[in-house]
């Protein structure tokens, strides 16, 4: 279930977004102890200094190109815990927005920013005491909102006094799968980790919103990430965010997603299928299944038409998971299951379709090569991972090969990630990265493997209106299963951080 997530950790993570503020007796910055974590870590401090209504706004550009993924979503962790500092007589407030929108524009109310300035959906959590009202104490509110037209629409709205869930970090999600065209069915979930956020997730409250249209979303040039904090009610507020996830995928959890993709495979003894229970996830979702029943070499092509070369894009961003556990499953022979994945102009379907990234003459691209095998006879070759960088011209051009022999995390899902950042017209520097997430998918991802090569010379590429991003699967050697998932890509006319 690949996401980014952001720990603020330090100060250069804040660094990274745009901080908008209603005027100077607001701020939002990082503090080295003020995170969740025992002991406590780094995280982020919206502080007002005056009773009025004022709030904060952290932004960040995620993509140039929304309709690529199918799968929105986004998280933070929240504690309000500060609006149970209020004294008799007095009040305090505290409200924070988590939601995707597709403009900036930050006139009027700041607080406003999201529900009614700019087309968005996300989750609310407001939290306020005020020890002389007695429908005032300790109270918690969630709800899910969407604004298409400037002016917003609640969803799955809960409030209840007494709550001791103010005082907890409180992980606040919003989804949004894009059922067809620019219609969305929306989710959103609230979860308690406890005092100190280390706790396991307990549920708070959850809604939904089938069938929301918002086209705005859908056809903007950019697609960004807001988090609003709004303090009210006293003359000095504070609020703390941490851990900022976002994930936007083709996750093969419904129709249409698999269908988006033009694929080609070498005969009829192979497949690459939507399967349930083929995906990660505990419990596992639906994926994509590769399947050959035959030991000759065989191989399926996934591929999509992607805009914004010829100096348009700056940064192409593309990642997978991939699953190869049942490679070393038998004792004899020699399984092999490999994986390319990259950028092609363009993507012509010929010959031996394993070689198409490789070898073909008119495919110039860039792409990365994942390779697993496991042969028993061969202590080389004992759960084998071997992953490189190729720059396809006329012939290969490799780097950054790294093996991994006889590796513990052979049967884990596997993320697989290649990022091309443009130099200059014709060249790009060019990172892959390899890592680890568990036996499900879902654990905190591990290194295997990076490698940066900068300078890397593609003049076709480079000069492309338009190229194919694609990813190969291919078998050989024995009949064999592997599994994709969660296929991510993201273009943009300035990179992300």
């Amino acid at each position: 279930m690949q996401a980014e997530t952001v720990r603020f950790e330090n100060a250069g993570d804040l660094a990274s977004y745009s901080v908008l503020a209603s005027d100077g007796t607001v701020t939002l910055t990082h503090a080295a102890d003020l995170g969740a974590g025992s002991p406590a870590s780094g995280g982020l401090v919206h502080h007002s200094t005056t009773a009025s209504d004022k709030s904060t706004v952290l932004l960040k550009k995620v993509t140039a190109t929304a309709p690529l993924a199918s799968l929105w979503e986004q998280s933070v962790l929240i504690s309000p815990r500060e609006v149970d500092d209020a004294l008799s007589g007095t009040e305090k407030k505290i409200e924070t927005r988590l939601g995707f929108t597709a403009t900036t524009t930050s006139g009027g109310n700041l607080k406003e920013f999201l529900h009614k300035t700019n087309p968005s959906f996300g989750v609310l959590v407001k939290a306020e005491h005020k020890p002389s009202d007695a429908n005032k104490l300790r109270k918690l509110e969630v709800f899910g909102f969407h604004n298409a037209a400037g002016s917003e629409t609640k969803f799955g709205t809960l409030a209840f006094n007494e709550s001791d869930f103010v005082d907890h970090w409180l992980r606040a999600t919003i989804t949004a799968r894009r059922v067809a065209g620019d219609v969305f069915d929306l989710s959103f979930k609230v979860e308690s980790l406890g005092v100190d956020g280390t706790s396991a997730p307990v549920p708070v409250h959850s809604g939904s919103a089938a069938g929301v249209a918002n086209a705005a979303l859908l056809a903007a040039s950019n697609l960004y990430t807001a988090v609003v904090t709004n303090t009210d009610k006293s003359t000095d507020s504070r609020s703390y965010l941490d851990d900022h996830t976002v994930r936007l995928v083709m996750p093969f959890e419904q129709a249409g997603d698999f269908a988006s993709y033009t694929t080609a495979t070498t005969d009829g003894t192979v497949t690459l299928v939507e399967e349930a229970g083929a995906g990660a996830g505990n419990p596992a979702t639906t994926g994509l299944t590769f399947i050959s029943t035959t030991t000759s070499d065989r191989t399926a092509v996934v591929r999509k038409t992607v805009t914004g070369s010829g100096g348009a894009v700056t940064l192409w961003r593309q990642s997978m998971l991939f699953n190869v556990r049942e490679v070393d499953d038998s004792g004899v022979g020699e399984p092999k299951v490999e994986t390319r994945m990259g950028f092609s102009v363009p993507m012509t379907l010929t010959g031996n379709y394993k070689e198409l990234l490789h070898k073909v003459a008119a495919n110039k691209n860039i792409h990365v090569k994942l390779k697993a095998e496991h042969k028993a006879s061969d202590v080389n070759k004992h759960r084998n991972i071997e992953v490189e960088l190729t720059n396809y011209i006329t012939s290969e051009s490799k780097s950054g090969k790294v093996t991994l022999n006889n590796t513990g995390y052979f049967d884990d899902w596997l993320r697989l990630t290649l990022t091309l950042v443009r130099a200059s017209a014709t060249t790009f520097d060019v990172t892959y990265t390899l890592e680890a997430l568990g036996l499900d998918g879902t654990a905190e991802p591990f290194l295997l493997a990076q490698h940066t090569q900068n300078g890397v010379t593609n003049a076709d590429f480079g000069g492309a209106a338009s190229a194919e991003a694609v990813f190969l699967v291919n078998s050989d050697k024995a009949a064999n299963n592997a599994w994709v998932d969660d296929h991510s890509l993201i273009l943009d006319a300035v990179p992300p951080a």
